[in-house]
């Protein structure tokens, strides 16, 4: 019992070392994690995708978007509208605000995201590390609770299939 209480304050002492040796070097420990990540990209990226695989972290990740969704309207908005036409896509769906919305039926949307399609995308390989459904101009440059600025927001014109990473780069812009 006395090792495992010596045990529990050499942590404890060791922890509160690395704090203050952290909060006197902040710049530096950035700077070398950064480095760092920049020089193991591949082993960062898989570490990342265990990490946000972790049930913990699905847990909070889940809370933090329901409140999100909560207190900011826009946020509901958007991520609906994606779940919905995702859905919709996916499932086939011929009928809901998110297909009428659209100004075309799936079919037709599937076939007009199929002539913008670059070399190499397909429905197939239609996934988060693939190509996204991306809109020309971003939903953040609309009001979202204006009904006409959330249709042309949700007209199928005002979308095209892009690289994961492109649209990643891309942003809000």
């Amino acid at each position: 019992m006395k090792s495992e209480e010596a045990l529990n304050a050499y942590r404890a002492r060791k922890r509160a070392d690395q704090a203050r040796f952290y909060a006197r070097n902040r710049d530096a420990c950035l700077a070398k994690n950064r480095s760092w990540r920049e020089q193991n990209r591949q082993q960062y990226k898989e570490h990342k995708a265990r990490y946000n695989r972790l049930p913990r972290t699905l847990f909070f990740s889940s809370i933090y978007q329901q409140i999100r969704r909560e207190q900011d309207v826009y946020f509901c908005i958007r991520s609906n509208l994606r779940r919905r036409i995702n859905r919709a896509i996916q499932n086939g769906h011929k009928r809901g605000s998110a297909v009428s919305d659209l100004g075309c039926s799936i079919p037709e949307f599937k076939t007009y995201i199929e002539s913008k399609f670059l070399p190499g995308m397909s429905w197939d390989n239609w996934a988060q590390d693939t190509w996204h459904l991306d809109h020309v101009k971003p939903l953040a440059s609309f009001d979202l609770t204006d009904r006409e600025q959330f249709l042309q927001a949700c007209h199928y014109t005002n979308y095209q299939p892009l690289w994961a990473v492109d649209n990643l780069k891309k942003g809000a812009r």
